[in-house]
């Protein structure tokens, strides 16, 4: 017997036994279900042939749909008209609330200078009008009173101390890294204060101290570096003043008297005599800030010390002729006595007045040229073959002088006809004048002599 066998040894398959057919058969034939009646799909429209979008900048711009606005309803906007007509009628209705009530209860409203608005009740308060500050103005002496008096004749000393010492006051600036202490004079009873530029400048606070020695806080109205004056506000009336005089009617010999604080204010109110040792003396101040600065004050021999910078040089009659500056001592030895200056009350009256109106010198005339740094001398003009003069070493762009076509190196001889050696014979004739005044100068240039009108200039502008 084969171990594997062939096609041939293998048994027949064993068949199904076939299934009996059904018992019942259906009377007819199966048919398959009909198929559902579906919806006739719609005919898509024909295709829209595309159009490329424009390009700007490498971007592309899609248009969007117009926005269809919805429909209101009328109901809907007989809702609304009948909402804003109640909301005017609301308003209508408080305004008048508002007004009657204001009528009733006497309601005043006010607005204030610094733009806030004040309400109060009861009747309306009556306008108080601040009427404008005195002008101030010298006392100029009587014909029939000399200002040197016979002997004899004129108040006593201790008459003027009485009559002038009340209204001379102490000056103490707190600085950044010290202090300074000068001497003022009240102006005002109502607390202006005058005193000297330099005793003020650059104080982050100032206190006045009465003769009485009460003390306040003062504040600064303007000052005036070139002329060294400033005048100071404090909070108080009723203050006593001191009287103004004329300091053109002074001649030299004439008597004089300082009150000031020298030293400081262990010695307030110290009271010196003497005389008036020159008049219409003209003075250089070195400024490091602000370089040369030309005065015209009164030479006095009366004691003047460090301290009494601000205070009065009074006459005969205890009226102030002049501010006392010790400053201007700066440019003198130490060692020199008997030598004070005071700056000439007529020159400072128009400056404190435009000090008080406008806080600075308002007209102060200017002609717009610089003298050069090198000046001629007798000798060298006569060396040169030129005339004696003031050599022009600046000319101010926009000035009338520039307009004028004035030139540096020009020399300028004459002003108004007066012959000038110097810059402060122009400035003495100058400061005669105002801002918008025309003065004549005569011109020498390279051997040729011209008058020239020039509109004086505003300092300030």
């Amino acid at each position: 017997m084969n171990e594997y066998p062939g096609p041939d040894d293998r048994e027949p398959p064993v068949l199904p036994e076939p299934i009996d057919p059904p018992i019942n058969p259906p009377p007819f034939p199966l048919m398959p279900p009909e198929p559902p009646v579906l919806p006739t799909p719609p005919v898509p429209p024909p295709p829209i042939p595309w159009t490329p979008p424009p390009m700007y900048g490498g971007y592309m711009t899609v248009p969007l749909p117009p926005k269809v606005p919805k429909p209101r309803r009328a109901e809907e906007r007989g809702k609304s008209a009948w909402v804003l007509l109640c909301c005017g009628l609301a308003l209508a209705a408080s305004m008048i609330v508002g007004a009657v009530a204001l009528s009733v209860l006497d309601v005043h409203t006010d607005r204030a200078e610094n733009g806030t608005v004040r309400f109060w009740l009861g009747p309306e308060p009556p306008v108080v009008i601040t009427p404008p500050p005195p002008v101030l103005t010298p006392t100029p002496v009587a014909s029939e009173t000399p200002a040197v008096p016979a002997p004899g004749e004129g108040m006593r000393a201790e008459d003027i101390y009485a009559k002038a010492a009340p209204g001379v006051v102490g000056i103490l600036s707190s600085m950044y890294r010290n202090g300074a202490t000068g001497t003022g004079m009240i102006l005002r009873e109502d607390g202006y204060i005058l005193t000297n530029h330099h005793v003020v400048d650059e104080a982050r606070s100032i206190t006045v101290v009465l003769s009485d020695g009460t003390q306040m806080e003062a504040r600064v109205i303007g000052t005036d570096y070139l002329s060294d004056i400033a005048v100071l506000k404090v909070n108080q009336t009723g203050l006593p003043c001191v009287e103004l005089g004329s300091s053109d009617g002074m001649v030299t010999g004439a008597k004089c008297y300082a009150i000031g604080n020298p030293l400081g204010m262990t010695l307030q109110n110290t009271f010196t005599d003497g005389m008036i040792s020159a008049i219409n003396r003209d003075i250089v101040i070195s400024d490091a800030a602000r370089g040369e600065i030309m005065m015209t004050v009164l030479q006095t021999n009366c004691a003047v010390n460090p301290g009494n910078s601000g205070g009065p040089l009074l006459n005969h009659q205890g009226q102030v002729i002049g501010i006392v500056s010790s400053k201007i001592m700066g440019d003198f030895s130490s060692n020199v006595e008997g030598l004070g200056f005071a700056i000439p009350v007529d020159t400072a009256i128009p400056i404190i007045n435009s000090l008080i109106e406008h806080g600075y010198v308002k007209g102060r005339p200017i002609i717009g040229i610089s003298p050069a740094t090198t000046q001629l001398d007798e000798r060298t003009a006569e060396d040169l073959d030129l005339p004696m003069g003031v050599v022009i070493g600046e000319v101010s762009p926009g000035s009338d002088a520039h307009r004028k076509d004035i030139r540096i190196g020009d020399i300028v001889t004459h002003v108004n006809g007066q012959s000038v050696s110097s810059p402060a014979d122009i400035n003495r004739i100058k400061n005669r004048f105002l801002a918008g005044d025309t003065i004549t100068l005569t011109i020498y240039r390279k051997g040729v002599v011209m008058d020239i009108d020039i509109i004086l200039g505003d300092a300030n502008e």
